[in-house]
């Protein structure tokens, strides 16, 4: 498999590794978008995810 080069950048990304590339353009989010996002956090503040389910391990990790 070849590797993955940005335009913008030299050198070669590691696995794992985050790679800005500046060469790309802002993109503003959709309306539609937005209003789901701000939907999804007040009903997360309003019913908030229970500690033992934020804290148990997964067992296929």
């Amino acid at each position: 498999m070849g590797s993955i080069k940005s335009k913008g950048s030299k050198k070669t990304p590691k696995y794992g590794e985050v790679i800005i590339d500046n060469s790309l353009p802002d993109l503003s989010q959709h309306p539609v978008v937005l209003k789901k996002v701000s939907e999804a956090r007040a009903f997360l503040e309003k019913h908030p995810i229970p500690e033992h389910i934020l804290n148990r391990h997964r067992s296929d990790k």
